[in-house]
This record gives C-alpha cells, sequence and structure tokens, in this order.
C-alpha cells in the first residue's frame, strides 16, 4: 500500500507539472514536482497519525469498557 501510495502521489505531482507545459507563460519545473510531492507526504503522515491517534483513544475505551463490564 505504502509504494502505491507514494508512486501515486509523485505521479500527480509530475501531472500537474506536466499539464502546466501546455499554459502559455507557465512551465513545469522538477523543484515544483518535489515541493508538490513534499506537502503530499507530509500531509499524508500527518493524517496517518491522526487516524492512529483515534484508533488508539477508541481501543483503549473499548479495553476498558469491556473490563467494566466483566467485573
Amino acid at each position: 500500500s505504502a509504494p502505491l501510495t507514494i508512486g501515486l502521489g509523485f505521479g500527480m505531482a509530475a501531472l500537474t507539472e506536466y499539464i502546466q507545459t501546455f499554459v502559455p507563460g507557465r512551465y513545469g519545473c522538477w523543484d515544483d514536482v518535489w515541493l508538490d510531492f513534499s506537502g503530499y507526504i507530509s500531509s499524508t503522515i500527518l493524517v496517518f497519525i491522526f487516524l492512529a491517534i483515534v484508533y488508539t483513544i477508541i481501543r483503549f475505551k473499548n479495553k476498558k469498557n469491556s473490563k467494566v463490564k466483566h467485573r
């Protein structure tokens, strides 16, 4: 899953820069591809951290509730 996510993120960044070459007065640049890709990776990591925190909280609550019910 991770290689697919990374590949799609890089591909999208490269595609948007390639599309810009067809707009008069604009050009594609590899620096912009890397900048777009780093933003994509950063946001992906932040979403992953957020989901991991939510999952941990839900799991902790369920574990705590199951101990209370068994007493």
